[in-house]
């Protein structure tokens, strides 16, 4: 569980996600990691941003009105939601 990890603050020096992230809630995720990290650690991530899975979405447009591909943020959203949990690049 991403916004609940089950570690001390400050534990590693590393965290790293792969496509993990963008299932989260941004500032409690992003909070989480950063608690975990040791001063100076570093997070290595990467996601989905807008237009990801635009082939499955535009599939299901014409079958109901349920949304099936959710709206990934965009590169400078989720820049913010990093500043505003402490990290900096």
């Amino acid at each position: 569980d991403l916004e609940r990890l089950p570690f001390g603050d400050g534990s590693f020096d590393l965290v790293w996600s792969s496509l993990a992230l963008q299932w989260c809630a941004p500032a409690l995720a992003y909070a989480e990691l950063r608690r975990v990290l040791a001063p100076g650690g570093r997070l290595v991530m990467s996601t989905l941003g807008p237009g990801t899975l635009h082939e499955l979405e535009a599939a299901f447009a014409g079958v109901d009105a349920h949304r099936r591909v959710l709206p990934f943020a965009s590169a400078s959203d989720v820049a913010t939601d990093l500043s505003a949990a402490g990290f900096t690049q």
